[in-house]
């Protein structure tokens, strides 16, 4: 049974506003391994509660292995013949829109995080969780959405990445599972209840030749390590992998605290390259099945036994085609599932992972997935006039929201809000609706005849900023902060994170007059008193520079310190106080003789407080 919510009902034990099983048409449920979890479905225009299927709303919808699911209506678009389509996501996801501004989980266990996550949002909500892997870790988790700390799996703190895991969603309950699913002997055959299946097997991901780079240009003496499966393929195949992490105590290294000696370095650098093979198998091809088969509770023949082929994601199951040969067993990472009052009709196993596989031989007519080859395709059989707006969509099967294609742009989404679009005339940046900024070629404002490239911040975005980061993860360190606004900063204009090199090019004025920067050496007596830096002239002759204790002036290549100047003046003008001290107490009477004020002579007296 499909029933569907208010937006904000908390009791779930009722049939809600309506029951929609006489009216929904084909509801589909798609799930990935701590990937997406979405219902979607069309209905009629002009059917019972159509006009109530609204943005926000709850619809509650069964799934396998799980009590009835609750999904929130994201997307609501016309369709054709008097339908239109919804497409909702697991109320998990409403967690987007809550916020961890700053929490550090220390020293500790998935359960232990997983409550520490929950606690940290911005605003209540409703959502408990838990964790059965006991690995003690630590992450920090700044600025980010609920779900991008449990699932980025690319962030650097994360669950994902620093706890592993498989996250299970029950309505309100969050439990990240050390591996969801079982091997309960399950089998998936034809003339039993294999319906279908197509094959990918991609060798674009091979690599049986690697070399090592590590830390600062470290590589080994021998260059590289070789897969045992090299000699399977036709020649090797060849990738540089950087293992940063790996740094040698040598050169300015060499007290590094974290440096190991020279031979250390080189054979954990071979060590972490054969493990690429034994432990990732990048020597071998990427395979993925997508399995359709029927339930064995729908078919008379198995009925009684369907208790003992029932499958959930992450179980393995086994799938036998006997006229084809294939035999594998394989992992469910992600199914879908179409719903007809209420029961399961079929199901499909999707990108599942290989474990073990037999495979004497498969028609290549039904590899439909994959690398094409140019004698499959024809010459012009796909045309830009033939493509839809979103006509190809790549991402999860089923799911809309990834990469969407159409003949003029290129749109790719975050869940339901866009990212980013390219087209003809550049890239741009999205945050939903709101337009961010633009990269894209465009001409100088003086001239129409001039193209370059720019990057352009719209309304909806406050900055532009250069980072980076010595790793492969973690934090990025800011060098350059546009901020016109004065939103990331206390003042608008340009901000800098690290030093500013000129590695001696000039400053101009608006007049083109130049300022250099420059290094000076300065000699007196033959005595060289250092290498300073300086501001100067284009010719060189006037400049200003900063030694260590005194500020030089240079003036026609000649120079004195500032010190000098200012004594010199000091003693100047004590000079002349004494001075104007004398002439105040009248005229000299003789060479000999002593001085006495004379009070005819109309001199007034001076004021002797002239200081420097």
């Amino acid at each position: 049974m499909i029933t569907f919510y208010n937006r904000n009902e908390t009791d779930f034990t009722h049939n809600g506003i309506a029951v929609l099983d006489n009216y929904i048409i084909n509801p589909v449920v798609c799930e990935e391994v701590n990937g997406i979890f979405s219902l979607e479905f069309d209905f009629p225009l002009n059917a019972p509660y159509a006009d109530e299927l609204l943005q926000e709303r709850i619809v509650k919808c069964p799934v396998p292995e799980m009590p009835p699911q609750l999904f929130r209506i994201s997307e609501r678009e016309a369709g054709l013949g008097g339908t239109f389509h919804i497409v909702a996501y697991h109320v998990f996801f409403d967690l987007t829109q809550n916020f961890i501004e700053d929490t550090f989980v220390v020293n500790r266990s998935g359960d232990y995080a997983v409550t520490q996550i929950l606690g940290a949002a911005q605003f209540p909500h409703p959502f408990t969780g838990g964790s059965d892997i006991s690995t003690v870790n630590s992450a920090r988790f700044v600025r980010r959405n609920i779900v991008e700390a449990f699932l980025n799996g690319d962030l650097g703190n994360s669950f994902l990445s620093r706890w592993g895991g498989e996250i299970l969603r029950d309505n309100f309950r969050i439990e990240m599972r050390r591996v969801r699913g079982s091997d309960n002997g399950v089998s998936i055959r034809n003339k039993k209840n294999l319906t279908g299946y197509r094959s990918n097997v991609d060798f674009g991901t091979v690599v049986t030749r690697i070399m090592p780079q590590g830390f600062d240009g470290l590589f080994l003496p021998e260059k590289y390590i070789d897969s045992p499966l090299i000699e399977h393929y036709l020649t090797p195949r060849i990738r540089v992998i950087k293992y940063e992490q790996v740094k040698a105590a040598i050169g300015m290294y060499a007290d590094d605290e974290d440096a190991l000696p020279l031979g250390e370095a080189l054979e954990l650098l071979r060590k972490l390259a054969r493990d690429e093979f034994s432990v990732h198998h990048i020597d071998k091809p990427n395979a993925s099945y997508f399995v359709e088969f029927a339930p064995l509770e729908r078919t008379e023949e198995y009925k009684n036994f369907a208790v003992l082929e029932s499958i959930a994601i992450g179980d393995v199951v086994k799938v036998i085609h006997d006229e084809d040969n294939l035999d594998i067993t394989a992992r469910m990472v992600s199914y879908k599932l179409t719903i007809a009052n209420g029961f399961i009709t079929n199901a499909m196993i999707a990108d599942a992972t290989i474990q073990s596989a037999k495979i004497a031989a498969i028609d290549a007519g039904k590899i439909t997935t994959g690398t094409l080859t140019a004698a499959r395709i024809g010459a012009g059989s796909i045309t830009a006039d033939k493509l839809a707006t979103n006509a190809i969509q790549v991402g999860l099967e089923g799911w809309t929201n990834s990469i969407r294609i159409s003949p003029t742009e290129i749109n790719w989404y975050d869940g339901t809000s866009l990212q980013g679009k390219i087209q003809a005339d550049g890239l741009y940046i999205y945050n939903g609706s709101s337009h961010i900024g633009t990269f894209a070629g465009s001409y100088a404002v003086e001239s129409t005849s001039i193209r370059g490239i720019s990057m352009h911040l719209s309304g909806g975005g406050s900055f532009i900023s250069f980072g980076y980061r010595t790793g492969s993860s973690g934090t990025f360190s800011t060098v350059l902060v546009l901020d016109p606004q004065a939103k990331v900063r206390s003042q608008a204009g340009f901000h800098l994170g690290t030093d500013l090199c000129t590695n001696g090019f000039n400053f101009r004025s608006s007049g083109n007059r130049i300022v250099k920067m420059t290094d000076l050496s300065l000699t007196t007596g033959g005595t060289t008193l250092g290498t300073f830096p300086a501001w100067g002239s284009d010719s060189g002759r006037a400049r200003i520079a900063f030694g260590t204790d005194h500020l030089y002036l240079v003036s026609n290549n000649v120079f004195c310190t500032v010190t000098s100047v200012t004594s010199r003046i000091s003693e100047l003008i004590t000079r002349v106080n004494q001075l104007i001290t004398r002439l105040n107490n009248g005229w000299v009477i003789s060479a000999t003789g002593t001085t006495s004020s004379y009070s005819g002579t109309g001199l007034t007296v001076m004021g002797t407080s002239l200081t420097t």
